[in-house]
């Protein structure tokens, strides 16, 4: 999956795959490295970077997994 440095857009994409992959009965999904934030290594990305964003994207990534009834790896970030 191509993901870019908008955690908004990157989490409706991993949303839509999980679905996806549900209803093709998929148990276990994995997403490359820094899905959530494009892997990033720009310092301006960086020095206005919210952690609550990525909290609020992996929250909803969770809720997606419960509900499709599937598991997720997802590369993510931690402060």
């Amino acid at each position: 999956m191509h993901a870019s440095e908008d955690i908004e857009v990157n989490t409706k994409k991993i949303v839509s795959y999980l679905k996806s992959l549900a209803k093709e009965r998929v148990d276990v999904a994995a997403f490359h490295k820094g899905v959530l934030f494009g892997y990033s290594c720009r310092p301006a990305f960086w020095w206005r970077f919210d952690m609550g964003r990525i909290e609020k994207a992996e929250r909803q990534i969770l809720r997606s997994c419960r509900q499709q009834k599937i598991e997720a790896v997802v590369g993510t970030v931690h402060e």
